[in-house]
C-alpha cells in the first residue's frame, strides 16, 4: 500500500481517538487523560516522521526517540491504573529505567539511522507484562467485578493486541527488509491493521467511558 494512504489512514484513525477522548474529556479519570496524551504525542510524532521521510530520506531518528517517551507514558498509565503498581511507584520506575536504556541502545548500541529494534523487543516484553499483570490485578481486587464494563480492562487488552501483534515483526525487520523482496511492504501492512484495530479501540472506550463508569455506579 502507498505509503501516502498508510499516512492518511493512520491520520484519521489518531484523531478519532483524540477527538473522541476530547469530546468526553469532563468524564475521564487521570488514567484516561494519560491515554489521551499519549494519542496526542503520538500523532505529532507521526506527522513529523512523514516529514522526516520526505526531505531527509529517514524517519528512524524520530522513532529512537518518540519509543522511549512512548514507553514511559505507558507505564505512567499503569501506575496509575493499578494500585499495587501505583503504590510503590513501579511503574514509574519501569518507565525511567527503560528510558535510560533506550538512550544508551540509541547512541551507542544501534544507530539513530536505523530501527531501534533492540528497544522495542524490551518495550514490547514490558508492555505485554504490565497488561498482564493489570488483568491478574482486575481479577484479585475484585471477583464479582464484570470486567466488560471496565473501560481500563478493553485498554490492556487493546495495549496487549497491538504489542502481542507487532513483537515479531520489530525483530525481523531488518532481516525482511534486506532479504526479502516485499518484506518491508508487508511489515508495514501489517502495523497498518494493528495500527487501525487498536485506535479505533481506544476511541470507542472513550465514546462508552461514562456509560462504563455509570455501570460501575462511579
Amino acid at each position: 500500500m502507498p505509503y501516502e494512504v498508510t499516512f492518511i489512514i493512520g491520520l484519521v484513525i489518531y484523531l478519532f481517538g483524540i477527538c473522541t477522548g476530547i469530546y468526553v474529556y469532563k468524564f475521564l479519570d487521570i488514567k484516561a487523560k494519560i491515554l489521551l496524551l499519549l494519542l496526542v504525542v503520538t500523532i505529532i510524532v507521526e506527522i513529523t516522521a512523514t516529514y522526516c521521510a520526505y526531505v531527509y530520506k529517514n524517519n528512524f531518528y524520530v522513532y529512537g526517540l518518540f519509543n522511549p517517551i512512548q514507553l514511559f507514558m505507558i507505564c505512567w498509565y499503569y501506575n496509575e491504573a493499578v494500585y499495587s503498581i501505583g503504590k510503590r511507584k513501579v511503574g514509574l520506575a519501569i518507565g525511567s529505567f527503560a528510558f535510560i536504556v533506550a538512550i544508551v541502545n540509541y547512541f551507542f548500541i544501534q544507530s539513530p539511522s536505523i530501527m531501534n529494534s533492540n528497544f522495542l523487543l524490551l518495550e514490547s516484553l514490558i508492555v505485554i507484562s504490565l497488561s498482564l499483570y493489570a488483568f491478574y490485578d482486575m481479577l484479585v481486587t475484585d471477583e464479582d467485578k464484570n470486567l466488560l464494563a471496565e473501560p481500563h480492562f478493553w485498554v490492556s487488552s487493546l495495549f496487549m493486541f497491538f504489542w502481542t501483534s507487532t513483537f515479531l515483526s520489530w525483530g525481523v525487520y531488518d532481516y525482511l527488509r534486506l532479504n526479502v523482496k516485499g518484506g518491508t511492504a508487508f511489515i508495514h501492512d501489517l502495523l497498518l491493521v494493528v495500527n487501525v484495530i487498536t485506535y479505533l479501540g481506544f476511541g470507542t472506550v472513550f465514546l462508552l467511558y461514562k456509560k462504563m463508569q455509570t455501570a460501575h455506579g462511579r
